[in-house]
């Protein structure tokens, strides 16, 4: 990418980047590089490693849709820079991101792993830079692991599915990361497949992903002997460089030509890369007097490559370090103090440690250990730290430096890097650490809402303590993960993002937590309502003896039918009354009922309850304490609930809708279509892709997308994919809340 225009010549690009004796490389007078400022993070005099060059580390992360080649891609990145000795292939297991036996099993990415290596870019005089890499998953059922990564990232790398295009989960994914203003750079990879598609799909980037594309290579196909395609490499649109990788071998050697060579060869290609570069210095211009692309958010880098195959990856590592920014680079971290009433930003102080810890990670041998963003400061060992989230302090008893699953002891952590802490027991999710920042919040990792829920119980009595415990601590790995009880069976739910998401949490609860339980049918949360007709009023009186006194209140309910969001008024009240104490009782019994529907115990939607109290009658002097007037809030919304059910001779029901986009070959449209409309109840609202791929969008209720993962791959061979999140909740007609009935009391 970054080598002299004068001949034709064979570099080793993984000797490259270690040898002291490696020719010198240099650029031409066009660069899109800006000269970064200089800052060192020294640890204190307590033990610390070596000196940390800001300037010259990148917090990175690969983020893509399932099988767009995001693990292949960091197998890649870890063989040539020196880190691993041989490629691992997820098709073989071997690789070191996917470490879990779940993950080598199903050839997926489960959770996010972290690793750190060294590259050194191929211009002349270029110092190592440090590559704190995070390798996300794809699957929309673990896209929470793919947003507390974000959080932390400095920049990240988005790959593409030459032949997919932008898909769903990827469209999801860059939400994410636009979400936190992270920088991101498209590597377009899988080129060498049939069917793959370079123009097209960099306008899709544009057309779906609300970006400008800057691209900065093409790539370069030669015809066999059958006439057929062969990808071959790529086109350096900024250094006038052809790069083309040999076939069948692992990349290392790469043949270098000018201009010249490919003005003679292929003079159709000469003429686009000119192209090509006039547009590229257009399109900067337009948005940079600089012409950098270093941190933009609005211009993103396009490379292209063919991962697998070992071509395109070294130039993606020197775009990493030239178009991604470092610590230094980001903007100031936000901030919130006293309880979140005050916002503002965080003074980086070298003496002053501020840090997110963003996850937590069970290791059968280590224990939990604590991943860990600094912001400001130098995390050291042995000192001590104040969680503001917990409110209490923290001895930092060991500091480690992870590959993957492996871990080597480190003194210190400094600021801008990630590394990982061994965590003692109090520890949890997503905490904030400081030692003298008292209040102070960074901002928090939202979990998203559960969409499944299953059944899970010890296989005997004896199991339920050893199964709890399983459970705490996969629910501290995981946070998507919630585990409630129902009050009218006594069963225990655990709820979760999705099918695969609740299947993988059981085989880690099986496999590797060695807990003996079973995980029952997957249930739906439903919603219940009230008749729209319905307006019934009741006026109730509570007394009860409680601890030996008698406690006394009453007030008066009535409901309706709204979406609105509710009021509070009040009138003249005696002066022995705590108005702001009287409200959050009436709140906290109307939320008790409202929260336990009376047809089957689902919560209610859309149900308004106004509370009113006549001193004159629902005031009894000092028996009207909080808690009877909670009670009898409860009692009269809950009465007043169950009458209109009576007077409606049944329950409303509400089934939550899913917004769902499936991804499917052209082929195959009309099947899914089908299939969707008709077989799953749902409404078919979009038909879009492009020749190829296609993709409908589509509202089904969430009972029919019970199996539909299996269902789909079965009519396409395998080839559709679908994401789906939570739109909203829709009234059932009769004949469906019939079926759902039936099926809820298993008759």
């Amino acid at each position: 990418m970054l080598l002299p225009a004068r001949t034709a010549s064979t570099i080793c690009w993984r000797c490259l980047a270690h040898s002291k004796t490696a020719q010198s490389l240099g650029r031409t007078a066009f660069s899109l590089r800006s000269d970064p400022k200089r800052f060192y993070a020294t640890s204190s005099a307590t033990g610390a490693d070596a000196t940390v060059d800001l300037a010259h580390t990148r917090n990175i992360g690969i983020i893509a849709h399932i099988d767009a080649g995001k693990t292949t891609t960091t197998e890649r990145m870890l063989y040539y820079s020196g880190f691993t000795r041989r490629i691992g292939e997820v098709d073989e297991g071997s690789t070191v991101m996917d470490y879990l036996p779940a993950e080598r099993s199903r050839g997926i990415t489960i959770t996010s792993a972290a690793i750190t290596f060294d590259w050194t870019p191929s211009a002349p005089g270029s110092q190592p830079y440090t590559i704190n890499l995070i390798d996300t998953p794809g699957h929309a059922d673990f896209t929470f692991e793919v947003e507390r990564s974000i959080r932390v990232l400095d920049g990240a790398v988005t790959i593409l599915d030459g032949v997919a295009g932008v898909e769903a989960q990827t469209e999801k994914v860059w939400r994410q990361a636009e979400k936190y203003g992270i920088p991101r750079l498209i590597f377009l990879n899988k080129l060498d497949r049939v069917g793959a598609k370079f123009g097209p799909t960099v306008k899709e980037i544009a057309s779906k992903l609300n970006a400008w594309p800057a691209v900065l290579q093409l790539p370069i196909y030669e015809q066999d002997k059958r006439g057929d395609d062969i990808f071959r490499g790529v086109v350096d649109i900024v250094e006038k460089r052809v790069f083309l990788w040999g076939l069948g071998g692992d990349g290392q050697k790469i043949d270098v030509h000018n201009y010249t060579w490919l003005k003679g060869e292929k003079p159709d290609l000469y003429s686009e890369a000119l192209t090509a570069r006039v547009a590229l210095v257009e399109l900067l211009s337009e948005h940079d007097e600089e012409l950098t692309l270093r941190g933009s958010s609005e211009v993103v880098p396009v490379l292209c490559g063919a991962s697998f195959k070992n071509i395109g990856v070294q130039p993606l590592l020197d775009a990493v370090i030239d178009y991604l920014p470092s610590p230094l680079d980001r903007p100031e971290t936000e901030i919130s103090y006293d309880r979140g009433k005050t916002k503002g930003v965080l003074n980086v102080s070298g003496d002053r440690l501020c840090a997110l810890a963003f996850k937590v990670v069970n290791d059968p041998k280590r224990g939990a250990m604590v991943f860990v963003r600094v912001y400001s400061g130098t995390l050291v060992r042995a000192h001590h730290l104040y969680n503001t989230t917990l409110g209490v302090k923290e001895r930092v008893h060991r500091l480690l430096k992870m590959y993957a699953d492996d871990a080597v002891d480190i003194q210190s952590i400094p600021t801008g890097h990630i590394g990982h802490r061994h965590s003692g027991k109090g520890n949890k999710h997503h905490q904030k650490v400081s030692d003298s920042f008292g209040t102070i919040q960074l901002r928090p990792i939202e979990v998203p809402p559960p969409v499944f829920f299953a059944s899970i119980e010890p296989s005997s009595l004896s199991e339920q303590k050893p199964l709890e415990d399983a459970l705490s601590m996969l629910l501290r790995e995981d946070p998507s993960l919630h585990i409630t009880t129902d009050e009218d069976s006594g069963q225990m739910l655990i709820s979760g993002m999705g099918e695969l998401h609740l299947e993988i949490a059981r085989d880690r609860l099986v496999g590797e937590l060695k807990a003996k339980a079973e995980m029952g049918r997957i249930l739906i949360s439903y919603r219940e309502t009230i008749p729209s007709t319905s307006g019934y009023e009741l006026r109730t009186a509570f007394e009860k003896e409680i601890a030996g006194e008698l406690v006394k209140a009453g007030c008066h309910v009535s409901h309706t039918l709204t979406v609105d969001e509710a009021e509070t008024e009040h009138t003249k009240l005696p002066k022995s009354i705590d108005i702001e104490g009287l409200k959050g009782s009436l709140i906290s019994g109307a939320i008790a009922a409202l929260g336990r529907g009376p047809y089957l115990g689902f919560p209610m939607r859309n149900t308004s309850i106004k509370i009113t109290i006549d001193p004159s009658k629902d005031y009894f002097g000092t028996e009207s304490t909080p808690a009877a007037y909670s009670s009898a809030a409860r009692l009269a919304s809950t009465t007043a609930l169950r009458e209109a059910i009576t007077l409606n001779e049944e329950g409303i029901l509400m089934e939550p809708m899913m917004s769902v986009i499936v991804t499917v070959d052209e082929k195959d449209l009309g099947k899914v279509v089908g299939d969707l409309s008709s077989a799953r109840g749902g409404h078919v609202l979009e038909l879009g892709g492009v020749s190829g791929k296609r993709s409908v969008v589509a509202t089904v209720p969430l009972k029919e997308m019970v199996g539909y993962l299996k269902h789909l791959r079965s009519m396409t061979t395998g080839r559709g994919t679908f994401v789906m999140s939570l739109l909203g909740w829709e009234r059932m007609t009769r004949v469906r809340a019939a079926d759902v009935l039936k099926d809820i009391r298993g008759g």
